[in-house]
């Protein structure tokens, strides 16, 4: 067995732990999830981290988004605060002179992960929409 072997089990095995995790999360803990991983650096196609809880809030006021996930600014503290205590998030603030200062959110595992959990959502409601193929798959 070499380390490149056991480097990919380990990270398999935290992803799919993750991932039990992220599905056990209310919506709109998970929209504020989606929120905070959704923009991409168009160089290197990586999630942007960290992001600001204003930056959240306006990704999550934007067109298209259901109206269960649209959180004001106090919700969304509150959801990030929850998450961090879940160990799913880490914090801190940062100073911006004259401007005050502003909480920096980043996901504590992989942010592409939270896509994974979106893709594993949306295959899951769509196969239970689409009922059993035949009288055989009802247990």
């Amino acid at each position: 067995m070499t380390d490149e072997c056991l480097d990919a089990n380990l990270e398999a095995t935290e992803r799919e732990a993750t991932l039990g995790k992220l599905r056990q999360l209310p919506a709109s803990h998970v929209g504020v999830l989606v929120a905070m991983t959704a923009r991409y650096d168009r160089r290197t196609g990586a999630v942007e981290q960290p992001v600001t809880t204003d930056r959240i809030h306006d990704v999550l006021q934007g067109d298209g988004i259901a109206a269960r996930y649209q959180l004001g600014h106090r919700a969304i503290r509150e959801v990030v605060r929850s998450l961090e205590t879940m160990g799913l998030v880490e914090t801190w603030l940062e100073s911006n002179g004259r401007d005050g200062r502003r909480k920096q959110v980043e996901t504590a595992f992989e942010p592409t992960w939270v896509h994974d959990l979106q893709h594993d959502q949306l295959t899951a409601g769509r196969d239970r929409s689409q009922g059993p193929a035949s009288d055989a798959e009802i247990d």
